[in-house]
């Protein structure tokens, strides 16, 4: 079942008043305003966790004080066990339920329910693409010799704030006796230098089936990148989500937590500007299988900067090649 054609999806900015929702969020907290509404109402909350060493699933939050576990972003395809089923025996029984997840991880619950998801709300938010488990895997071993002297990293969190929402760090925490936060910009963390660039997302995210308003879900999630240029009044640079309402059942629970929130009504397109993602797929890297194929928790970080080497020497020489045409085609027009 994908957006309702009747509905036509209604766009806005918006951040939680609320102070320490907003810090822990990615964003503007808003995905913390729609849990607590349904938790208040005695349902259940399905979202992406991390768990020991750093491996993501899904799990079930039934209240408030768990929901910090939901929060921020895994960049790693979330393993999903038995929500399903799980999500039926309690939609069955009368409670309401929340699932956040991917577009495709939607579309997949709305399938597998059927006509039997009353009670169910589906929230996506906009997929730049999912990494591979594996990459992931790998990824946290490599950066447990690097900074965690072996130890797998007790704390993470890719999108920390300590340096302000649009200039993201990452953040790891590692429990040995001198074992401080390590913080560092995310433009110098391997894994995300690899991961902006798309080397290593899963193979159907090159071709999703889940973008524009072709998706499952009630209320859409993002960042709002470029929110500074088009309501700056809106950014004080602590977060500011991007929300798409898609059906009436997602406009009523938005309706429930308006007055949680700082909301300013805006364009799909204001919000799609610099947020492609929702729009289109990422575009597959020619040497997206042989990274994948070589890269392991040994050497993570030199596959990555060698990748991003040889594709930098390949845009500029391509940029070369095409500013020689444009001078050669203005000096036949000159002759």
């Amino acid at each position: 079942m994908m957006v309702n054609e009747k509905f036509i999806p209604r766009a806005y900015a918006a951040y939680s008043v609320e102070g320490d929702i907003r810090k822990e969020s990615s964003s503007g907290g808003v995905f913390s305003l729609l849990c607590e509404d349904v938790l208040g109402r005695g349902g259940a909350v399905f979202g992406a966790a991390f768990g020991e060493g750093g491996i993501v699933s899904h799990v079930c939050v039934r209240d408030v004080s768990s929901l910090s576990r939901l929060r921020g972003a895994k960049y790693s395809r979330s393993s999903l066990g038995d929500c399903f089923s799980q999500v039926k025996a309690l939609l069955a029984s009368g409670v309401p339920v929340l699932f956040s997840g991917t577009p495709c991880q939607c579309g997949a619950l709305s399938s597998y329910l059927g006509s039997g998801r009353d009670g169910l709300i589906l929230v996506d938010f906009i997929c730049h693409g999912v990494p591979l488990p594996s990459v992931w895997e790998a990824y946290l071993k490599w950066r447990s010799r690097e900074d965690g002297k072996e130890m797998l990293p007790s704390r993470i969190n890719l999108r920390s704030k300590d340096t302000g929402w649009s200039r993201y760090s990452y953040s790891l925490k590692f429990e040995y006796p001198d074992g401080d936060v390590t913080l560092s910009p995310s433009s110098s963390d391997a894994f995300m230098r690899g991961f902006v660039r798309d080397y290593y997302l899963a193979e159907s995210c090159y071709s999703c089936r889940f973008k524009g308003d072709a998706r499952a879900s009630d209320i859409t999630l993002g960042d709002f990148w470029g929110i500074w240029s088009s309501h700056p009044e809106m950014d004080d640079n602590g977060g500011t989500s991007a929300v798409v309402v898609n059906t009436a059942l997602g406009a009523e629970l938005w309706e429930r937590v308006g007055s949680r929130a700082c909301i300013l009504p805006v364009t799909l397109d204001e919000v799609t500007a610099e947020n492609p993602s929702y729009l289109r797929s990422a575009s597959r890297p020619e040497m997206r299988d042989g990274i994948v194929r070589c890269i392991n928790s040994e050497n993570f970080g030199s596959v990555v900067e060698d990748a991003v080497r040889r594709d930098d020497a390949r845009r500029r020489a391509s940029d070369g090649g095409s500013i020689k045409r444009v001078l050669r085609y203005i000096k036949r027009k000159l002759r």
